[in-house]
């Protein structure tokens, strides 16, 4: 498995000897010494900050190690020869140490969880553009809705991925949907689309046909090119998908949906 990289010199180059302490801990001390305050009170507030962390937090600890693995976690402590740490493995948080000798560098609060992607079920970071193929959430459905001057439409969509390169950067995909136009019209259609982009941003285009049954000066119904262009926020482990863009017939348009 090809590991993600942090480039550390965004983060600054801390003194990795110096122990770290949690916000809570040093708090904590403050606490203490502050006579008027109820010991009682005092563990109820380190309670609370503690539980404040973990819940609002978004950003979590490095740990990078000699087999090249990048791990998000909550560094507890670090003695000489071990660091003691809090990881994401199957589904669950367990504590766990690594040897010093087995860890090539760490740093505090250096990973925003909103930034990478993480093998499934565990902290370990990877890059979406090495994520196993057969990984990927290929199924898609979506509803969308479009407005425009002359007209809106409201649709219900079921998208296939079809291929996806390598490095992952381009994905084709077909899909059809069915909805209404306007207040009594009808509208189907299917197009071919391509994703370009790196990891959950990407650039997408679609073409295809449509088949709209509503009075027109064309006739009661009729066919129609359909051309998209737009952005599309899709991780390819995630499950959430966002889509805004414009094209024809269905003018701007914004899409929410579930990828499985």
């Amino acid at each position: 498995m090809k590991i993600f990289t942090i480039n550390y010199s965004e983060y600054g180059q801390g003194n990795s000897e110096i122990e770290p302490v949690r916000h809570f801990k040093e708090k904590s001390r403050i606490f203490k010494q502050h006579k008027g305050i109820p010991e009682k009170w005092v563990i109820l507030i380190i309670f609370l900050l503690a539980l404040a962390s973990n819940v609002f937090s978004q950003d979590y600890d490095l740990i990078v190690t000699d087999k090249n693995d990048s791990i998000a976690c909550y560094i507890d402590s670090i003695s000489e020869n071990t660091i003691y740490f809090k990881m994401r493995y199957n589904k669950k948080w367990i504590h766990t140490q690594y040897d010093r000798n087995q860890v090539i560098d760490y740093r505090l609060l250096s990973v925003n969880k909103k930034d990478v992607t993480f093998k499934h079920g565990t902290s370990y970071i990877i890059s979406p553009d090495f994520l196993p193929i057969n990984q990927s959430n290929r199924n898609i459905a979506y509803a969308n809705g479009s407005f425009s001057v002359s007209h809106y439409t409201y649709t219900l969509n079921y998208e296939r991925i079809l291929s996806i390169s390598q490095n992952a950067k381009k994905t084709w995909s077909i899909r059809i949907g069915y909805g209404i136009i306007d207040s009594h019209g009808k509208i189907a259609l299917a197009t071919f689309n391509n994703l370009t982009g790196k990891g959950k941003n990407k650039f997408e285009m679609n073409i295809g046909a449509t088949y709209i049954n509503e009075p027109h000066s064309y006739g009661p119904h009729y066919f129609t090119i359909v051309l998209n262009a737009g952005y599309r926020r899709q991780s390819p482990d995630k499950r959430f998908v966002f889509r805004t863009g414009i094209g024809t017939p269905e003018g701007p348009y914004l899409s929410l949906g579930y990828a499985f």
